[in-house]
């Protein structure tokens, strides 16, 4: 099981030989749950576990007498809830409910537990599925103030409707991008209608926020955090001080043109190759990234996911050079016999 399919459990079951899958199929009870609710409710025993199929829950916290609630968090497909009230007999800990239409998986607690006995790894997936969520708990522990309550996977969020949610909040805090497998992958420090700093893998500044909002493959969790300063060591290249608003508008159009992109840049494939003995480049505002891009060539042709690392700007300013360097010969990309850009002179 690689390293991405430790939290979801359809992909762990896809793995299993067809003999488990069938006997999942025909002891896991299909649960059609529709919008706004409750697929289980705090406090109520615990007898069974739940994965999400298709949809998106949201997790609650309730307070005693049941009239206020507080959401911590959402459930996306491949997601297993519900396990720890099997494991330690405890009541529910929170209300899960169905944000859509929910379609859920129920296995009861003789059936878990067989599992458990019997599956070839369910154990070990239940093991990383706890540790990664101690992990990020423990991530969370170290803000120590109130949650604005944002929090999801991102394949199931939009960035630039999370940013615009932060803004129209007036809200001062850090907006925190983990990977699939809970490395950290970008910070955001918000203070009202400004950006103060940005970070993303190996970008900083704008550049990070460009290449946040433009990756719409990007896989992993998010949360926001209400505080007065980051947690985050932003250096001082991360410094943006950019106006939200501005942020959000010149965001929805760069996604658009990111759209516009070959697919081998958008995807980050081929091999690029220098054909220039010198660089021919008017534009002032890219040009350290142009420089940079010929310098990682001149040795031998490279990866394009190289390149674009070494280039240190988002992936839609990379792709706009290089289609730029394509049209002007100074470079060729070739993608496996796919995507000649430019003809052999």
């Amino acid at each position: 099981m690689s390293t991405n399919e430790h939290l979801h459990f359809f992909q762990y079951l896809r793995n299993l030989a067809p003999e488990w899958q069938e006997s999942f199929d025909q002891l896991a009870e299909v649960r059609q749950i529709p919008a706004g609710a409750n697929i289980c409710r705090q406090s109520e025993p615990s007898d069974a576990v739940f994965i999400i199929e298709e949809g998106v829950a949201e997790v609650l916290l309730e307070s005693d007498d049941f009239t206020r609630q507080r959401r911590v968090g959402y459930l996306s497909p491949g997601d297993i809830f519900g396990e720890l009230g099997l494991l330690n007999s405890d009541p529910r800990s929170a209300t899960v409910r169905a944000k859509v239409d929910v379609r859920a998986r129920r296995l009861d607690r003789e059936v878990f537990l067989e599992f458990l006995d019997d599956l070839p790894g369910f154990g070990r997936f239940i093991s990383c599925m706890l540790a990664s969520r101690f992990k990020l708990l423990t991530a969370e522990v170290k803000y120590q103030s109130h949650c604005l309550h944002l929090r999801g996977n991102l394949p199931l969020f939009d960035l630039l409707m999370v940013f615009q949610t932060i803004r129209d909040s007036n809200a001062q805090g850090e907006l925190l991008l983990w990977g699939t497998d809970n490395d950290p992958l970008g910070a955001f420090f918000f203070s009202g209608n400004t950006i103060q700093s940005a970070k993303h893998g190996q970008l900083k500044g704008l550049e990070a926020i460009w290449q946040a909002l433009c990756d719409g493959s990007a896989k992993g969790t998010f949360a926001f955090q209400m505080m007065a300063q980051p947690i985050t060591e932003f250096e001082p290249s991360c410094t943006v001080s950019a106006d939200l608003t501005d942020i959000l508008m010149q965001g929805a159009m760069k996604r658009d043109y990111f759209a516009q992109l070959s697919e081998p840049l958008r995807r980050m494939r081929g091999t690029i190759t220098l054909w220039a003995d010198t660089l021919d480049w008017p534009d002032r505002e890219t040009l350290p990234a142009a420089e940079r891009i010929i310098d990682a060539l001149k040795e031998a042709p490279r990866p394009v996911e190289d390149v674009w690392r070494e280039s240190l700007v988002c992936t839609l300013t990379f792709g706009q050079i290089i289609e730029e360097l394509i049209r002007t010969r100074q470079i060729t990309l070739e993608e496996e016999e796919v995507y000649p850009l430019v003809a052999q002179a």
